[in-house]
């Protein structure tokens, strides 16, 4: 499902396995996402969440910026998203 969520003891922690599966239904969920921006990678530490991957554009990464931001339980987001360079891949 390509979601991680580990405690600061490198334990998985529910709480996090939890809000990474959430969001990641939340994009799977939303239309207007592209396939690439569906399978970002999340991880989840702490209600630290990063995001990895290619989106096809500035407004999709936007996009899922906003939808991470306002989960509940996240305390902050780290964005290492990428905008696909070359549209036909």
């Amino acid at each position: 499902v390509n979601v991680v969520a580990y405690s600061h003891e490198g334990k998985m922690s529910q709480t996090d396995t939890d809000l990474a599966l959430k969001i990641r239904q939340d994009l799977m969920s939303d239309s207007n996402l592209s396939a690439y921006a569906q399978n970002i990678k999340i991880i989840a530490l702490d209600g630290k969440v990063i995001l990895k991957g290619k989106v096809n554009s500035e407004s999709e990464r936007r996009s899922i910026l906003d939808k991470v931001t306002n989960e509940v339980g996240v305390k902050k987001v780290v964005s290492k998203l990428e905008i696909k360079a070359d549209q036909n891949d």
